[in-house]
């Protein structure tokens, strides 16, 4: 039985607890603060081992849901590995300089997941940079021909500016070459195939929506109705690509695409014809 007193002049609170005679009652003692440290210490271990667990769960089934992420993946960490050698290591360092750096970063710039895309990325990266050495070289040139003159401009300067300009120009075609070459000659993801996959599966999803029933209809026709953005980008970018598979040079990007736009087509109608059969239903309920 327990009992409450409160103590006159106060406001503590003094619990008194009876034990009937006969009864087994055990004592423990609390735990002293170091005891109660070595079990947090334990419950976070087991927290920590526990979602380290279910990140590696998590990153092999996306491993083995889509391999080619992690190739991708490998193949862009091994592009940096090479390329960064041009930073770290003395005798090219000392080859290049700072200059170094640019490799580093057009690696980062121009490396895609598909072909196509890598190539697209290059030359646009290739073309800009030559425009612009260029442009500065002209600008360089016109200003010594123009005699005496006092321009006050805070920025980087150098005392020989086309051989910056020539160092520059080398980094970038350094990183340039070594991501196509790693894009295309390891494992390569070709738009022309990304392309052929999306138009097959999208006609797979408008096959299983006309096929089934207006209760149970899926609505695979709304993924037909959305990759259209997809689609014209896969094509845009498989006519940068060399020539491989069975296509050669004439692989049929614009037939894909008049493919596409039929099964569009065929979508709307489907969609036209699930909205009805809804609208039938609730007017029979």
């Amino acid at each position: 039985m327990a009992t409450e007193k409160e103590v006159s002049g106060g406001l503590d609170l003094e619990w008194r607890v009876t034990v009937p005679e006969g009864s087994s009652v055990k004592m423990e003692p609390e735990p002293s603060w170091i005891s109660r440290t070595c079990n947090r210490l334990v419950e976070l271990g087991s927290k920590v081992r526990s979602k380290v667990s279910t990140f590696g769960k998590n990153v092999w089934k996306m491993g083995a849901d889509s391999p080619r992420k992690v190739i991708h993946g490998a193949k862009v960490g091994g592009a940096l590995t090479l390329v960064s050698l041009f930073y770290y290591l003395r005798p090219l360092y000392n080859g290049f300089g700072s200059s170094a750096m640019w490799a580093v970063m057009t690696v980062v710039v121009v490396f895609e997941y598909t072909v196509g895309g890598c190539l697209y990325k290059g030359i646009n990266r290739a073309i800009a940079t030559l425009s612009a050495g260029g442009l500065a070289v002209g600008i360089d040139w016109v200003a010594s021909k123009s005699g005496e003159n006092l321009v006050a401009v805070s920025g980087y300067r150098v005392d020989e500016l086309i051989d910056l300009a020539v160092q520059r120009i080398a980094t970038i075609a350094i990183g340039i070459a070594i991501a196509l070459s790693i894009c295309i000659l390891v494992y390569p993801v070709w738009s022309g195939q990304e392309l052929h996959l999306l138009i097959s599966r999208n006609m797979e999803k408008l096959a299983d929506s006309l096929e089934e029933s207006s209760a149970t209809r899926s609505e695979g026709y709304k993924c037909v109705l959305n990759s259209k953005a997809s689609e014209d980008s896969q094509a845009n970018l498989a006519r940068w690509e060399p020539a491989h598979g069975r296509f050669g040079f004439r692989h049929p990007w614009k037939q894909y695409l008049k493919v596409a736009a039929a099964m569009r087509n065929c979508a709307y109608c489907v969609e036209a014809l699930h909205g009805c059969s809804n609208s039938e239903a609730k007017v029979m309920l």
